[in-house]
């Protein structure tokens, strides 16, 4: 089953990893409304992109900052099976 790894950097430093099956994320794509989708894609979770990656097994990966509670963090996302 593939899986979309999120991890979460402060620095150079692992702070948080989660994994959760892509199928997840297929459930997500059809609940959500499209400017939700809209949304996350500009922040750089594209779930159109990351479906049609899994479907086609073609690799993907992502990169983001965010600012959570007045930490600066790096969030790294990719499938794996």
């Amino acid at each position: 089953m593939k899986k979309l790894v999120i991890k979460k950097y402060i620095g150079n430093e692992l702070d948080e990893e989660t994994t959760v099956p892509v199928m997840f994320i297929s459930l997500l794509h059809g609940l959500l409304p499209n400017s939700a989708l809209e949304g996350l894609k500009q922040n750089g979770f594209n779930f159109d992109e990351m479906l049609t990656c899994s479907k086609n097994n073609a690799s993907y990966q992502a990169e983001t900052t965010i600012e959570e509670n007045g930490v600066k963090k790096r969030i790294e996302l990719f499938i794996k099976e």
